[in-house]
């Protein structure tokens, strides 16, 4: 029956039912934060490494040997400034790389792992707010090499070994005077 009474025991019953998962949803998403920021892995392992558990059965990653060679090679190749992204997918057409799927890889598929912080043992995500943190996972790079990395892909060269530099003391006047043909 539809009685005031009996709605009133209904709406009751779906606002506690409602304030447990609530509840849940928020214990599970603090535990996973802890888990998180302690180094644990949260989301599946990206491409050459794999999701394993440790002694403690908890999430982490270790490298797929055949893999993650080539991947650290690629990754190390294109901090040197040397190599675009097309450069990259060339090199890794040379040593015989190829995506998930088996197709040759992509310029895309490249980009995410130039982008990939987990390849150098840290982590990021919302998780751990957005910070990089220590994995437990140990990389296949250095992190020196992800953040020159970062460097070449937002284009601040001037952390590059090697770069030329536009106030060279040989030519003090560049910039400021011009041929008249220019």
């Amino acid at each position: 029956e539809t009685t005031p009474a009996n709605d009133l025991i209904r709406n009751i019953k779906t606002a506690v039912g409602e304030f447990d998962n609530s509840l849940k949803a928020q214990r599970v998403t603090d535990n996973m934060k802890q888990a998180a920021n302690k180094g644990y892995r949260m989301h599946k392992a990206p491409y050459g490494l794999r999701n394993v558990r440790d002694i403690d059965g908890k999430s982490t990653v270790e490298a797929v040997p055949e893999l993650s060679d080539k991947i650290a090679l690629i990754l190390t190749d294109f901090s040197t400034g040397v190599y675009t992204k097309s450069g990259i997918v060339k090199r890794c057409n040379e040593l015989g790389l190829k995506q998930q799927n088996g197709k040759p890889m992509s310029i895309q598929r490249v980009d995410k792992l130039l982008k990939n912080p987990l390849y150098a043992g840290l982590d990021k995500g919302v998780f751990t707010e957005n910070e990089y943190v220590d994995s437990m996972f140990d990389g296949i790079i250095t992190k020196e090499t992800f953040l020159k990395n970062q460097d070449v892909l937002t284009g601040d060269k001037s952390k590059l070994r090697g770069t030329y530099k536009i106030l060279n003391p040989d030519y003090p006047l560049r910039g400021f005077v011009r041929c008249i043909f220019c």
